[in-house]
């Protein structure tokens, strides 16, 4: 067994059981920087950490399916149905750009 961890001022003992709300760390400016609390989808296309790409950045990032060898079973069924979801949708609709936003910089 480990000896006794302390994360921050808690203790803990080993074959001990922790648990903590995805829903906070979701929200953690430690995380997310100071607009945390705020809708900001850009928040995911920068790169940090350790991570060699954005995919590995979010999933280190967010929690909603858990993480390592202990992460939801149904991680990969429910994104492979959000990627059929969205395929589903762009087969049914036409997209165009609005000419009054100008070219894209990419």
């Amino acid at each position: 067994l480990r000896p006794k961890t302390q994360v921050g001022t808690m203790r803990i003992v080993p074959l001990s059981t922790t648990s903590g709300p995805s829903w906070v760390f979701g929200r953690s400016k430690k995380i997310w920087g100071p607009d945390a609390q705020e809708y900001n989808p850009d928040r995911f296309m920068k790169l940090e950490g350790k991570a060699k790409s954005l995919k590995d950045d979010i999933h280190e990032r967010v929690l909603a399916f858990g993480g390592g060898v202990r992460q939801c079973i149904g991680k990969h069924l429910s994104l492979l149905e959000l990627k059929t979801a969205f395929i589903a949708m762009l087969a049914r609709f036409n997209f165009s750009r609005r000419p009054e936003l100008g070219e894209i910089d990419y």
